[in-house]
């Protein structure tokens, strides 16, 4: 979006109280200083409000007026799926977690203007009826991002190093067993120059490709969303490593069955 305005507009970028301030990030900032675009908050700042300055500050560093309106919360810690129509019928925005919210539960919400996601997917949640309804559905963007990542790759050494096996052999007793340095029984990989394919690639899948260049490994990204004819079949026969990072819906349920693990390589992780 920032590089379409840098394209389009080259000025001042406005922003009201309407816009979620979360969803800026220091990342943003660069983009748009590097662009000479000037970025100004409508009454939500306090002091100066220009943020292209040189100073190079984070959002961290300034300070922001807290929205404050007239509400009442109510919080509970768990909601079983008999307690949620009663608990939902008069709210005007739901901030929710593990909770599901289809037609039969929403269409008692009369009054529901915004669902808030704390959490990523947003499977949960009849996306249809939503749109419909015109009841707005947020989730929590670049969450975890980078320990998810970091657990990919954990799981993809524990399965290349045969991690969990040569555990079992030295509390078997196996290894200590063992008359030469090394055991021959497990193959172990390298993980240098291998493919790795990344379904999806938004913020998990983006930093799950860098970690995979300081590997040294070889990346190719695809979309689960516009697949087209034997596209995801040739994509997996070219893998030593298939990292999936894409939301669930409709596209993507069942998109590795096992009809596509036998288009991979016998060796594919």
């Amino acid at each position: 979006i920032l590089n379409e305005i840098i394209d389009t507009h080259k000025n001042i970028l406005i922003l009201s109280q309407k816009i979620v301030l979360e969803s800026l990030r220091d990342e943003s900032l660069d983009i748009m200083r590097k662009a000479n675009i000037a970025l100004r908050f409508i009454g939500f700042m306090k002091g100066k409000d220009d943020l292209n300055d040189k100073s190079n500050k984070r959002l961290s560093d300034y300070k922001f007026d807290k929205l404050e309106f007239p509400h009442i919360w109510k919080n509970h810690k768990t909601t079983s799926p008999t307690e949620v129509i009663k608990r939902i019928k008069t709210a005007h925005v739901l901030v929710n977690n593990k909770v599901n919210l289809g037609e039969h539960e929403l269409q008692h919400a009369k009054n529901l203007e915004l669902i808030a996601l704390t959490a990523t997917g947003t499977n949960i949640i009849d996306l249809d009826y939503c749109k419909k309804n015109n009841i707005k559905v947020c989730n929590l963007r670049d969450y975890a991002s980078i320990t998810v990542a970091e657990h990919t790759f954990a799981l993809m050494l524990t399965l290349y190093r045969q991690i969990k096996g040569l555990e079992e052999d030295i509390t078997s007793g196996l290894w200590q067993k063992q008359k030469v340095f090394s055991m021959v029984n497990r193959r172990v990989f390298d993980l240098y120059d291998k493919q790795i394919g990344i379904i999806g690639r938004g913020s998990i899948g983006t930093q799950v490709a860098k970690l995979a260049r300081a590997f040294g490994m070889k990346i190719e990204f695809i979309s689960a969303q516009r697949l087209k004819d034997d596209q995801l079949k040739n994509f997996l026969k070219r893998q030593d490593v298939v990292s999936l990072h894409c939301p669930l819906n409709s596209k993507t349920k069942n998109l590795i069955a096992l009809k596509e693990l036998k288009y991979m390589k016998k060796s594919a992780l």
